[in-house]
């Protein structure tokens, strides 16, 4: 588009309702922002938060059934290790 001195352009707006909206947005999320900190951090609203829970493990027993008996040993070897030099 070439420019042509002899065209008027439409007047361009101040932008102002545009900056009224942002300024009102920016307010609302630093007010939010402010009452989650004060809240999380029990500034506010707190206090009723503490909480003791005692927890015992019961004893340890004895299995129910015994321990198998160990596998016996192939036939033909005495057990232990032998090396030769």
């Amino acid at each position: 588009m070439s420019y042509e001195p002899n065209v008027p352009t439409p007047p361009r707006g101040d932008g102002g309702s545009s900056n009224t909206l942002f300024f009102i947005v920016g307010g609302l999320v630093v007010i939010a922002g402010l009452f989650i900190f004060l809240f999380t951090n029990d500034y506010i609203g707190g206090g009723a938060r503490d909480v003791d829970v005692n927890v015992e493990a019961p004893a340890a027993t004895a299995p129910a059934t015994p321990a198998p008996a160990p596998a016996p040993a192939p036939e033909g070897t005495t057990g232990g290790t032998t090396t030769t030099q």
